[in-house]
């Protein structure tokens, strides 16, 4: 092992999660327990509760780690654990941190506590962005992962990342999202994983390529300031954290009652792949898989810009007689609009597929129960951030991927496969509900062969005629922005 290298804990097993965590005597070595985190509170909760029962490691893989509430509590959480002497690594992409070096050098200051940046941008001023904009290839090759990993023993992998609108309580806009909660043969795998990418030439130690060197005053300093906003943070919560120990206890037990075990394995592209140019793990895996499909693919991909090549395959499984259902996001609820104005002249070809498509309601139902009970979300928007398959109902595909260029060419994804008819019965039910007219608009050819979106207001199918809720500036814009010469950028 090399000087700055290091490994996941290696006995997980014997840590209290672990234990906690044993599978049944009647389950075989090497299964995974699986359970689904689809609601965005519980999703919070599980991270939170997790680190909680740190004894050794905490190691955290993150695209996005914002300032916020969420940010800040998670932050202060993992703080507090490596004070009881846990290691903590933290990994994160550089794409969308402009300005947090020295947040993060002063993170790193505590001795436990190691934070590394994947693929830096050299120039840590206002033009850092400018490669990425003109496509330059080191710029563009992002570290898209998410791992939550706690003693190598539980493992939260998924679509979310760090901040207020991937756990309901933004309020402007709130991501519908989907993660699980692992343990056992997939957890291990995760933990692989995020050495993969750890000790892997593009994951630089923050200290070594900033000016700033943060000392032990300033690490006291910003601690200080996250315990001044500590309580000011869980009151900002419209939904309970588990503090003490016996609410932390009570939801790991709830996990632990409702696990499923089964086969399930982790897939992850290799850190290296933009300069070997290989094909990304995820694309392999779904060309692998599609021959094998023989009765329906429900998909739920954030941010959809199908290749051609994937159309066709659409078109394929449709001739077979395949049900094919696919959602992504609406003009109003995607937060890119160069990517919806790319995404909007792909519609008409995969409906030509005999594609079944879903667009998410900004004002969909699933945001209600959110809305109704605090204020600050009265005005919330919905966003879909979801990137999960189900295949005939027995196989499902949890992660990081789009179906997008970006996914498949420049950034480095992962994703749970499990095996599973129970998992595939329940993500189904999940997609089906949010595919439904409550959530989303069913997009389809009317008579004269124009677009037009249906969707359910008050028991009432009501049909328009263009994007729904959408100005005629922002229509407009979408459009435009689709002709900028950027989509495999996106």
């Amino acid at each position: 092992m090399g000087e700055n290298e290091s490994t996941v804990w290696d006995s997980p097993e014997e840590t209290e999660l672990g234990r906690f965590f044993q599978p049944p005597e009647d389950v075989p070595e090497g299964l995974t327990g699986v359970y689904l985190l689809s609601d965005s509170r519980e999703a919070f909760r599980a991270r939170y509760a997790l680190a909680a029962r740190a004894e050794h490691t905490i190691d955290l893989q993150y695209y996005l780690w914002k300032s916020d509430t969420t940010g800040r509590l998670l932050l202060n959480r993992v703080m507090e654990e490596a004070d009881r002497g846990v290691r903590v690594r933290i990994l994160i992409d550089d794409i969308y941190h402009t300005g947090r070096d020295e947040l993060y050098a002063d993170v790193a200051a505590h001795p436990n506590v190691e934070i590394r940046i994947f693929n830096p941008i050299g120039n840590r001023g206002f033009m850092r962005n400018f490669g990425f904009v003109m496509g330059a290839k080191r710029y563009n090759h992002r570290m898209h992962n998410k791992i939550f990993l706690i003693d190598g023993a539980a493992a939260i992998l998924g679509g979310r990342n760090i901040g207020d609108d991937y756990f309901a309580i933004d309020p402007k806009l709130n991501f519908d999202d989907m993660d699980a909660l692992v343990v056992g043969g997939a957890a291990k795998e995760a933990g692989k994983a995020f050495d993969l990418f750890w000790n892997s030439e593009a994951a630089v130690p923050i200290d070594s390529f900033i000016k700033y060197q943060a000392s032990d005053e300033d690490h006291w300093k910003m601690r200080a300031g996250l315990l001044s906003t500590l309580q000011d943070s869980i009151d900002e919560v419209p939904y309970q954290i588990p503090v003490d120990h016996d609410e932390v206890m009570a939801g790991l037990k709830e996990v632990r009652s409702q696990l499923v075990w089964t086969k399930a394995e982790v897939v992850v592209d290799v850190p290296e792949r933009y300069v070997e140019k290989g094909e990304s793990a995820i694309f392999e895996l779904l060309q692998e898989i599609n021959p094998s499909i023989d009765d329906e693919l429900y998909l739920q991909s954030a941010y959809l810009l199908p290749e051609p090549e994937t159309i066709e395959a659409f078109a394929g499984l449709v001739d077979r007689g395949v049900e094919v259902h696919i959602m992504t996001n609406s003009l109003m609820s995607n937060n890119h609009l160069s990517v919806h104005g790319h995404y909007a002249k792909s519609r008409k070809p995969m409906l030509n597929a005999g594609v079944n498509l879903y667009e998410l309601r900004v004002d969909g139902a699933m945001m209600d129960y959110y809305r109704n009970r605090e204020s600050r979300l009265a005005s919330s928007n919905s966003g879909l951030h979801t990137k999960a398959f189900v295949i005939d109902r027995e196989i499902s595909i949890i992660g990081s991927y789009n179906m997008d260029p970006r996914s498949r060419v420049w950034n480095s994804e992962i994703a749970l496969v499990v095996y599973d008819p129970i998992i595939g019965a329940q993500l189904r039910a999940i997609m089906a509900e949010e595919m439904g007219p409550t959530n989303a608009y069913k997009v389809e050819f009317n008579e004269a062969g124009k677009l037009q979106w249906t969707a359910e207001y008050e028991g009432e199918e009501v049909i328009f005629k263009t994007e729904p809720n959408a100005t005629r500036t922002k229509r407009s814009l979408s459009r435009l922005s689709g002709w900028v010469p950027v989509r495999r950028q996106l």
